[in-house]
């Protein structure tokens, strides 16, 4: 219960962050059984881009101390990493950013994730 209300209140954060009319944000968010995703694309001025996300795993039984490997795929490229997950089933990214870069106009970005000799893919819509 906790790792859901913290993953809500991430999403809210987000959406106050990107209220600036100025700015550029897209969110994707999904969900499987197992996980929670969410990847934000964030463009404060017309060169630059910054990403974030964060991956929550839904289930009661910890995971925590597992290494996982996930996939992010989209129009203009990806993002991949191996990571462990936190007490609380999560992994959170920010602030990997690009200059001279255009932000995604997907419509949809895939989602992979390997984990526990495992695996199971995602489709995150705006």
């Amino acid at each position: 219960m906790n790792k859901r209300l913290l993953l809500s209140f991430l999403i809210v954060v987000t959406f106050t962050a990107c209220d600036n009319e100025n700015q550029t944000c897209k969110l994707y968010t999904g969900e499987s059984e197992n996980w929670q995703v969410r990847y934000e694309i964030y463009q404060p001025e017309e060169n630059k881009q910054e990403t974030s996300f964060s991956i929550s795993y839904k289930e009661e039984e910890p995971l925590s101390k597992k290494r996982i490997s996930y996939t992010f795929d989209f129009d203009a490229g990806s993002t991949k990493g191996e990571d462990t997950l936190n007490e609380n089933g999560l992994i959170e990214e920010s602030g990997s950013m690009c200059e001279g870069c255009a932000q995604s106009e997907a419509e949809a970005v895939a989602f992979e994730i390997d984990w526990a000799e495992k695996s199971g893919k995602i489709t995150l819509t705006p």
